[in-house]
């Protein structure tokens, strides 16, 4: 029976430290300029490098959902919730409704990064049955919320993590390229 929980207890070290590896944070200082240059790249996208969707409604909310995303990688509240307030006057719907209003209603950026994980889902179901063109990136991070992971949506493949911005700003990997379904 010792045995077998000094084997667990390896086990799971080792999963655990594997896991740290792959998403190490290097503590290089310039993380953080890197992390607002990064998304303020992406925030200055063509507008021909975002997706088309069948609709504008669809495409108004995945531009604000991308909003919400890099000012997270920014770690900015404010932009977070200016964001948030767009977002929740595009789509009726009352789980999108609850979670802007969540993140509209905290200073608390880990609050406002969980909030993100229901909107990512909602999001992820829209563009998935209305894009028409382009590519949308599926990202995950195995180590957000102590070790449970969480999703979000990129218009780039690079990594920029909205769950620890600048301190673990490229933890996570592709999981999913969202396309028109031919």
């Amino acid at each position: 029976m010792k045995s077998y929980r000094l084997y667990t207890k390896i086990a799971l070290v080792s999963i655990l430290t594997i896991t740290a590896i792959s998403c190490k944070n290097t503590g290089d200082s310039s993380n953080k300029g890197e992390a607002h240059e990064d998304s303020q790249k992406n925030a200055n996208a063509k507008v021909s490098d975002m997706p088309e969707f069948r609709n504008n409604k669809a495409k108004e909310a995945f531009t604000y959902y991308i909003e919400i995303k890099n000012a997270l990688v920014d770690s900015d509240v404010e932009k977070v919730k200016e964001g948030a307030e767009k977002l929740s006057k595009v789509l009726p719907s009352t789980s999108l409704k609850k979670a802007t209003t969540e993140i509209m209603n905290t200073d608390d950026i880990e609050a406002q990064r969980h909030s993100f994980t229901t909107i990512t889902l909602l999001i992820d179901t829209i563009v998935k049955e209305t894009i028409i063109s382009g590519e949308i990136f599926k990202q995950y991070c195995p180590m957000a919320f102590d070790n449970k992971g969480g999703y979000w949506l990129s218009t780039e493949e690079k990594v920029m993590n909205p769950y620890f911005g600048d301190r673990m700003l490229h933890c996570g990997s592709v999981t999913d390229t969202i396309q028109k379904i031919k």
